[in-house]
């Protein structure tokens, strides 16, 4: 019984025979072509893998259709410059490597990305409201874009995920048509944003509830940064109305009001609202208020690990160095134009050995120095365990405790970035070549300097 089982079964295989060469004569090779090309790139793979006739017909489509599949392997290894080159090849590769440039923010760029935002500049124009000339145009140009070049009406059209957008008009006319325009874009792309800027608007009348009806198209929205404007007291109880972005994680005030008592209104209801869920924070003045002590903001923001005070004073310093927070990521900066000019020396160096054991990057960018020109105490320095990237701009370096800070505080350093107007002297690169002596695990220095962006990498010497 059981061989005639198997005989039968043999029998029925020969009979329907799927795998047979025999088949393929059946269909026109136009008629195969275009049925492979419709598979997904791992069973395209194995299709042209089956028999040489496939594998010949589908000789010109191959390098295109199995990109996909190599694509993940290289593109830690793709340079920004080859990402690009990329993308003029063919348009499915062009959308397959698009998702790549989202490793390039077009809003506020990390500093070891900085050299990239020139390359990037000529798209992120695009996604940038600052040159709108008329609302209509704007959308119909965008909308006229997707079509044409996205082949799925689902397709992420914001190839860096950022967008900036600017409410304010000439009149509150053509304000109205801003607004109209991007709650008609969002409510149809919003779901694909990250990140997003809101710049250039005054709180009062309807903006407020403007402003919370944009944010409700953008439920996956992980970073926003707003630039304030003119405040009015009366809207601030509207602001309790704004939606849960339950994916949000940054949130960047650098709100500029006439009144510090206004920026800080308008600062606190936005952390109060999002503060349990952020992770990175940036404020402006914020911090300089007594009303706002490192009790409270441990507890509005508890979970914040990487944290930028633009406007530094010795109020906001000695509350950042009792704050209950794990900073990995630190920025401290402070204006030219700031009239006030404090010695922050010791608040300064309270501040970061607060974060002796966490802190992985430290920025540094104060373009008042007189502001630490004090007398140093170098018995407060200690070393940051964690500190391995550091940057600074280069005429910080004429301050006199930096070398000592970088000798006690900073064995761990492995990278150094330095930001400047000019291109280095001689005398200056061989003086930062000094530094590998005294920092032995430091890899590299790369001054970033001049507009555009160009950098010079200064390596160990060899031997």
């Amino acid at each position: 019984m059981e061989e005639e089982r198997k005989k039968s079964i043999e029998e029925s295989f020969e009979t329907i025979n799927l795998v047979s060469p025999k088949t393929i004569p059946m269909l026109l090779p136009e008629n195969w072509e275009e049925i492979l090309n419709k598979l997904p790139p791992h069973d395209f793979h194995t299709a042209i893998n089956t028999c040489p006739q496939w594998r010949q017909l589908m000789m010109p489509k191959r390098t295109t259709l199995l990109f996909p599949l190599v694509l993940p392997i290289l593109e830690e290894y793709l340079p920004l410059d080859s990402i690009l080159q990329l993308r003029g090849v063919t348009k499915l590769i062009k959308l397959e490597t698009e998702p790549l440039l989202k490793h390039y923010p077009g809003i506020r760029p990390p500093v070891e990305k900085l050299q990239h935002f020139d390359k990037l500049a000529p798209l992120f124009r695009k996604y940038n409201s600052d040159s709108m000339r008329d609302p209509a145009i704007y959308l119909g140009e965008f909308t006229s874009h997707m079509m044409t070049s996205r082949p799925n009406p689902s397709t992420d059209p914001f190839i860096t995920g950022s967008m900036s957008i600017s409410l304010a008009g000439r009149n509150e006319a053509q304000t109205a048509r801003r607004i109209e325009m991007f709650q008609t874009l969002f409510s149809s792309y919003g779901s694909h944003l990250k990140r997003i800027d809101v710049k250039e608007f005054v709180v009062g009348g309807r903006i407020m509830d403007s402003i919370i009806a944009l944010f409700s198209c953008l439920p996956n929205i992980q970073w926003i940064n707003i630039f304030g404007g003119v405040y009015m007291e009366e809207e601030i109880v509207r602001m309790n109305n704004l939606p849960f972005l339950f994916k949000l994680e940054g949130l960047h005030l650098l709100t500029v009001f006439e009144q510090e008592t206004s920026e800080f209104d308008f600062s606190m209801q936005l952390i109060t609202k999002y503060g349990q869920q952020l992770k990175s924070l940036c404020v402006n003045k914020l911090l300089r208020s007594r009303n706002l002590g490192p009790s409270l903001l441990s507890s509005l923001a508890p979970n914040v690990i990487s944290f930028e005070m633009r406007s530094m004073d010795p109020v906001a310093l000695e509350t950042l160095a009792r704050v209950s927070w794990q900073l990995e990521e630190l920025q401290l900066g402070s204006s030219s134009s700031d009239a006030r000019t404090p010695d922050y020396t010791n608040g300064f160096l309270d501040a970061i050995n607060h974060f002796e054991n966490s802190l992985k990057k430290f920025r540094f960018t104060c373009s008042n120095n007189r502001q630490f020109s004090g007398e140093w105490d170098v018995g407060k320095m200690i070393p940051l365990m964690k500190l391995e990237t550091l940057t600074f701009h280069f005429a910080n370096f004429e301050l006199e405790w930096v070398e000592s800070f970088l000798r006690i505080s900073c064995q761990q350093l492995k990278q150094l970035y330095l930001l400047g107007n000019n291109e280095l002297t001689r005398g200056q690169v061989n003086s930062l070549r000094d530094l590998f002596q005294i920092l032995p695990k430091l890899k590299k220095i790369v001054v970033l300097y001049g507009n555009p962006q160009k950098q010079r990498v200064i390596y160990p010497p060899v031997g």
